[in-house]
């Protein structure tokens, strides 16, 4: 099911999987709209059966709403929650079956540390969806 996605929000650092290959480091790194759960369940399964293993996940998708409080609409509240919470948990469960099965694995979640505060100047959801 949809977890709220918005197609075009948000992009992807595609050229990091060509730096790894030039590292000799065999990596796959994409645009994939995370808030789509069917999409990235797809993209783990697409990852998995291409590569025949997943080894490391690192969950670093992110994004920024630069809206103050009282201009925010509940819609971008939940995207901002799917993208920094439920997404990091449904790519992490996805890949965690595909390590379980080849007995080996490990997954990485990124924060921030501006995930302390979010007073009334501030223009970003993003600090209490990553501290949640």
């Amino acid at each position: 099911g949809k977890g709220g996605g918005k197609g075009g929000r948000g992009g992807g650092r595609k050229g990091r999987g060509d730096e790894c290959k030039k590292a000799g480091v065999k990596a796959w790194a994409g645009a994939v709209d995370v808030v789509d759960w069917d999409a990235a369940t797809a993209a783990v399964d697409k990852l998995a059966n291409g590569h025949g293993h997943i080894d490391v996940l690192i969950n670093n998708a992110g994004m920024s709403t630069l809206k103050r409080i009282e201009d925010l609409s509940l819609d971008d509240w939940f995207y901002e929650i799917n993208m920094h919470l439920n997404a990091a948990y449904v790519i992490s469960r996805e890949a965690t079956k595909h390590m379980i099965k080849q007995g080996k694995g490990s997954t990485s979640t990124c924060a921030r540390s501006s995930a302390r505060s979010w007073g009334a100047n501030k223009k970003s959801p993003t600090p209490p969806a990553r501290a949640a």
